[in-house]
C-alpha cells in the first residue's frame, strides 16, 4: 500500500466516512478498505459505526432536494457516484426523508448489469478453473481431512454448541423418540431445545436427531416428517447425508423413522426394540398404594397416548385422569362426550371411555381394572352412564371392562382400517387427519405410503351404570 493511498484513506476515515464510501472514492472494494484500515490502526467502536450509518455525510438539505428532483431520471448508483457515497447510504437517506424510490427499476437495472457481466467467456474460464482445481485427489484429501477434524471431541463439542444456538427446535416425533428410549433404559445422545445439543449428534457437516451406541456399532436415528422430507430439496439433502455416512463411517448405521409410523400402535416402540436387540421390556414391580390418580389436561395425557395408544392423542378430550408413580405418568383414562353412534343415551349424563392406555413397563396384573374403577369413582356425580367399545380387531375380548363391572350392551358393525405391507395397522381417523395435514386426499396418502384399506372385526359395546 502506497503512502499516497494510506494518507487518503486516513483522511477520509477521520472525516467520518464509512468503509463503503471510502471504497467508492479510492476505487477499492469495501472489504479491502476494511483490511487496509485495520492495518493502519483505524478502528471504530460498534456504537461509532452505528452512528455513522444513521448520520451520513451526504445527509445535507441540498443533496436531499437533488434526490427528490432526480429520483426518477437517475438511478441510485448514478446518485451515489455523483456524491461519492454508497448505494446503501443513498437508500438510507431516502428512507429517513420518506423519499419514494422506484425499487423495481433499481432491481431490474442491477439484474441486467449482473447478467451482462457474466459473459459466456467468463463462464467458460470459471468452469475450467473449477475442473482443474477440484480433482478426485483433492476431493479425497478434503474428505479425509474433514473426517479427522470431526473425530476430535473438542471440535465436535464446539460445533454442537454453535448449531444448538441456531433457531432450530426439536419436533414432536423427536420428543416421542427420546421418551421411548428413556422408557427402554437406553443410553443415547440427542438434540435439545433448552441447552446445547450433545456433541455426539454432530458428525461431519451434519446434525443427527439421535445417536445410540450399540455394542460394536453406532446407530444414527433420523425422525422424518412426511411432508417436509418429501420435498425435492430435502430428499437431495437426505441422500447427501446418507452417502456421507456410508462412505466415511463403516461402523455407523443410519436408520429412519417416518412421521406416519408414529401413528401406528406400538410400531416405533417395537422397531426400536428390534434395532437395539431388546427382546422384552422388564415390568416394574410396584404397589398400587403408591399410585396417585389425579385429573390432568390434554397436553399431559398426550405425552403417553401419542407414544403407546393406537389412535394417538386424546381425540375429543373430555375428563381425563392420569395415574402417577414416583411423579411419572404411567396410565391415562379419558371420558369424552358422546358421539352420534352412542345415542339414544342422554348426552348430559353420559360419557364414553374413549381412551385407556398403560405404559408398557407398568402393565402389572389387575392394574388396568384397578385404575379404571378408581377413575369411574372420581367422575362428577351428574355422570350416571359410561359407555365403552371393545374392538375385536385388536384381539380385545372385553375382560378388562367386565372386571370393572361393565355390562355387554350390543354390537357395532365392523369398520375399516389401514394396513401396510408389514401388517402394521393405522386407524382410519389417524390416516385421514394426517392426509389433511399434508393437503392430500385420504386415498392418495394411503397409496403413497403403501397402506391398504381392510375391514376389521365387530365392536362390542359395554355400559357401566353408576
Amino acid at each position: 500500500m502506497g503512502k499516497e493511498l494510506s494518507d487518503k484513506i486516513t483522511e477520509l476515515f477521520n472525516s467520518g466516512m464509512t468503509h463503503q464510501e471510502i471504497g467508492n472514492i479510492v476505487g477499492k472494494p469495501r472489504r479491502t478498505v476494511m483490511r487496509l484500515c485495520n492495518k493502519l490502526g483505524l478502528k471504530r467502536t460498534k456504537s461509532e459505526a452505528a452512528a455513522l450509518k444513521i448520520k451520513s455525510p451526504i445527509d445535507k438539505p441540498e443533496i436531499v432536494d437533488f434526490i427528490k428532483e432526480n429520483r426518477h431520471s437517475m438511478s441510485l448508483e448514478e446518485i451515489a457516484v455523483k456524491f461519492g457515497s454508497s448505494i446503501s447510504s443513498v437508500q438510507r437517506l431516502c428512507n429517513k426523508h420518506d423519499i419514494e424510490l422506484d425499487k423495481e427499476k433499481y432491481r431490474e437495472e442491477q439484474s441486467k448489469k449482473m447478467i451482462a457481466a457474466w459473459t459466456d467467456e467468463k463462464k467458460a474460464i470459471a468452469s475450467e478453473k473449477s475442473r482443474l482445481l477440484v480433482t478426485g485427489e483433492l476431493r479425497q484429501k478434503l474428505s479425509l481431512g474433514t473426517k479427522k477434524l470431526w473425530e476430535q471431541d473438542k471440535y465436535r463439542s464446539v460445533q454442537a454448541i454453535k448449531r444448538s444456538e441456531q433457531s432450530w427446535s426439536i419436533s414432536s416425533i423427536q420428543s416421542q423418540l427420546y421418551e421411548m428410549l428413556d422408557d427402554l433404559g437406553v443410553k443415547y445422545y440427542r438434540e435439545h431445545d433448552d441447552k446445547p445439543n450433545d456433541s455426539e449428534t454432530v458428525i461431519g457437516p451434519y446434525n443427527f436427531d439421535c445417536v445410540v451406541p450399540v455394542s460394536e456399532k453406532v446407530l444414527l436415528i433420523e425422525c422424518q416428517g412426511d411432508y417436509w422430507h418429501s420435498i425435492s430439496k430435502a430428499v437431495i439433502k437426505d441422500e447427501q447425508k446418507k452417502s456421507y455416512i456410508n462412505n466415511n463411517f463403516s461402523n455407523y448405521e443410519l436408520k429412519y423413522l417416518w412421521e406416519h409410523e408414529f401413528r401406528c400402535r406400538d410400531r416405533v416402540f417395537e422397531t426400536l426394540k428390534y434395532w437395539l436387540g431388546i427382546t422384552q421390556v422388564e415390568i416394574c414391580d410396584f404397589s398400587f398404594c403408591d399410585v396417585n390418580i389425579v385429573q390432568i389436561n390434554t397436553k399431559t395425557a398426550n405425552k403417553l397416548l401419542d407414544k403407546y395408544h393406537y389412535l394417538s392423542g386424546c381425540g375429543r378430550g373430555g375428563i381425563i385422569y392420569g395415574a402417577f408413580y414416583n411423579g411419572n405418568l404411567i396410565a391415562v383414562c379419558s371420558f369424552s362426550s358422546l358421539i352420534r353412534q352412542n345415542l339414544p343415551y342422554d348426552r348430559k349424563t353420559s360419557r364414553e371411555l374413549s381412551r385407556f392406555c398403560v405404559h408398557p413397563k407398568f402393565q402389572k396384573k389387575n392394574f388396568g381394572s384397578w385404575f379404571i374403577s378408581r377413575a369411574l369413582k372420581k367422575l362428577p356425580i351428574n355422570i350416571k352412564t359410561v359407555i365403552s367399545y371393545c374392538d375385536t380387531t385388536f384381539n380385545h375380548d372385553g375382560a378388562l371392562y367386565k372386571a370393572c363391572n361393565f355390562v355387554e350392551d350390543g354390537e357395532v358393525r365392523p369398520d375399516y382400517w389401514y394396513v401396510d405391507e408389514n401388517k402394521w395397522v393405522m386407524h382410519k381417523k389417524t390416516l385421514y387427519s394426517h392426509a389433511m395435514k399434508m393437503g392430500v386426499k385420504e386415498t392418495e396418502f394411503a397409496e403413497e405410503y403403501g397402506y391398504e384399506r381392510v375391514y376389521g372385526s365387530k365392536k362390542i359395546r359395554y355400559i357401566y351404570l353408576r
